[in-house]
């Protein structure tokens, strides 16, 4: 009995060795693919999210050093030669820049003296959302 024990034994861990060189197996190797795929779609989900926040980020700076510009041109122009008749339209790449000038109008009253002027700069997302910023300055001309 005490040799048949011993080959019971001895035939285990011949198996256990064969079992333990034969690798993988295909359900193992599934499995792992899942996984990978799993955490690489959430790298890309979160590089995509990251790029087109970047993307906007960028287009909102450039609109507001637009309306910027804008307004420091109409600083540096003399009060008298400020056209409050019609606004100032214009393209930019993809930016649509405006500027409007206006009398202030206080108590029902407009102002000659005080002008409003409104610079409006938009511009169209991917999805056909349009965005927009806009500064505003009061300008006070001596008469």
């Amino acid at each position: 009995m005490k040799m048949s024990m011993k080959k019971v034994v001895i035939s285990i861990l011949i198996i256990n060795r064969k079992l333990s060189k034969k690798g993988f197996s295909l359900i193992e190797l599934m499995v792992a693919v899942v996984i990978l795929a799993i955490a690489v779609l959430g790298i890309f989900l979160a590089f995509s999210s990251a790029w087109t926040g970047m993307a906007e980020g960028r287009d909102r700076t450039v609109a507001t050093n637009y309306a910027r510009g804008e307004m420091e041109a109409i600083k540096n122009k003399s009060f008298e030669t400020l056209n409050t008749e019609e606004p100032t339209n214009y393209i930019e790449g993809k930016f649509s820049i405006s500027t409007n000038i206006t009398n202030e109008i206080i108590e029902g009253e407009a102002r000659t003296d005080l002008k409003r002027v409104v610079t409006t700069v938009s511009w169209e997302k991917r999805k056909g959302e349009t965005r927009e910023v806009k500064l505003e300055m009061l300008i006070y001309g001596y008469i």
